[in-house]
């Protein structure tokens, strides 16, 4: 039974650490970069390229695309000492 649960929970914590979203680095470990077509109100306002240079669809430069922005735990609002 101890072998059952300690085998469900090595396959949990594999689940969670595989299904938990991070950056993709290249094989240099180097973050790898995104570029993205400005907004011009096209289908390819939505594909994400893996090089910069031109839009295919509507011939814009290509922008890199920031990176996803970490969100900050709300600040704990606590009472005041009077």
């Amino acid at each position: 039974m101890k072998k059952l649960l300690r085998i469900a929970g090595l396959l949990a914590l594999l689940f969670v650490v595989a299904t938990t979203a991070t950056p993709r680095v290249s094989r240099a470990g180097q973050a790898v970069k995104h570029y993205v077509c400005p907004p011009c109100n096209l289908p390819c306002d939505a594909k994400v390229f893996d090089q910069p240079g031109v839009c295919p669809q509507c011939g814009m430069a290509l922008i890199e695309q920031a990176p996803p922005r970490r969100r900050r735990p709300p600040a704990r609002r606590g009472r005041s000492a009077s």
